[in-house]
């Protein structure tokens, strides 16, 4: 069962891959469902979904061509499929997460997930010392069947690890990290030294991929970090002496012009179209797409035509993905997504504040309901409870 739920995370990770390689990461998630015991009321919630995703596949039909998107019946078709996919992959997840938070020891979860964040983390550092002795960059997007990764921004190089870009690494770490980390923490407040090297290591090779939006995933895993675990001094040691080893080093590298184009000009050349989208949603949107969305099965022609890149290059909006979790949810499920949210958000926050700093990290990173692994972190935050206290022996 463990070589099948490594498999299962270490596939629907890569992001970037085509949906058949991620799409046999589930498959190979799906074999170590069929190991695990499920109640009744589980299966029945679980066929209650795919029913009402058949459903939404249907309705979408019934709308004008000028106000919801219109995918042709192949599409549609493997629309449908990808949103099974992301259902059964969520499934996987909740069986995983709630297995592992209830087992009094240590899941085969948090080892698989160690051996994946590791793998996605040896990429990082191959790539760049790979990269400081040649100066040649390996993609391992391509290499992997997916596109060119986009690790070029003007003559300067942003590395992306086994992804596309450098802010979908970010995302993945972080999620990966999030997950460990909660994991970890359920069954203990301490963390050993090693565990605690490979989530700072992961942390800080986040914030060097040098996206603004990775600077924001790794600042919000950094905080998150030391508040779950600074109380032990070792850690804490640990912890302090590599992050300002790794952010000296980091900004040794960086003048100031480097700062200005990678983070300051990006920032700016990317944000307007992120805010733009945002506007869209909250004020100039249809009132019944504004409320309620457009379902899982398409989005509005303006919306779409808006998100494509011009004849230019340009882009109005930025995808939806582009804008966090948050903006992507409220495209298919309008004010109802952001209302549930803001719920979510105060129910996470009366429990722990480490806890809803990682859902807040998680309702901006670039991957969400259409991302299979998306569900690990989604369910280990919202599962999460505290662990208990342990006397200290003197």
């Amino acid at each position: 069962m463990y070589f099948y739920i490594v498999v299962y995370i270490l596939l629907t990770s890569l992001v970037s891959t085509p949906i058949v390689v991620q799409g046999v990461g589930v498959a190979f998630g799906t074999i170590a469902l069929l190991k695990m015991r499920h109640s009744l009321s589980e299966l029945v919630l679980f066929v209650f979904l795919c029913i009402s995703l058949i459903l939404s596949w249907f309705f979408v039909g019934f709308y004008s061509d000028n106000y919801v998107h219109a995918f042709v019946d192949e599409v549609r078709t493997n629309v449908l499929i990808r949103w099974f996919l992301s259902l059964l992959s969520a499934y996987i997840a909740l069986k995983l997460i709630r297995q592992a938070f209830s087992e009094p020891n240590e899941s085969k979860l948090t080892s698989a997930l160690e051996v994946v964040l590791t793998v996605h983390l040896a990429a990082f550092i191959i790539q760049a010392l790979f990269w400081n002795i040649t100066g040649v960059v390996i993609d391992f997007s391509s290499l992997l069947g997916g596109q060119e990764a986009r690790y070029q921004y003007r003559e300067y190089v942003r590395l992306t690890g086994l992804l596309l870009e450098p802010s979908t690494y970010a995302s993945v770490i972080f999620a990966l990290s999030a997950t460990l980390s909660l994991l970890y923490y359920s069954k203990s407040n301490e963390l050993s030294l090693g565990r605690g090297i490979l989530l700072i290591a992961s942390a800080i090779s986040a914030l060097a991929s040098l996206a603004t939006a990775s600077i924001i995933y790794g600042s919000i895993l950094l905080v998150t970090l030391s508040i779950l675990f600074l109380k032990k001094v070792r850690v804490s040691r640990v912890i302090i002496t590599l992050t300002v080893l790794a952010s000296a080093i980091l900004f040794s590298v960086l003048n100031e012009e480097l700062i200005q184009v990678l983070l300051v000009e990006k920032f700016y050349a990317s944000s307007g179209i992120r805010v733009n989208l945002v506007s869209y949603m909250m004020i100039e949107r249809d009132i019944f797409l504004k409320l309620v969305g457009s379902s899982l099965m398409g989005i509005e022609q303006y919306l779409y035509d808006s998100t494509i890149p011009q004849e230019s290059g340009s882009r109005y909006y930025s995808s939806l993905n582009d804008a966090g979790t948050l903006v992507f949810g409220m495209a298919y499920f309008g004010y109802i997504f952001f209302v549930l949210s803001i719920i979510i958000s105060i129910y996470i926050l009366r429990k722990s504040v480490p806890v809803f700093l990682l859902f807040v990290g998680l309702w901006l990173i670039k991957i969400s309901f259409t991302h299979f692994m998306f569900f690990l972190p989604l369910f280990a935050i919202l599962l999460f409870k505290k662990p208990a206290l342990k006397q200290e022996v003197k």
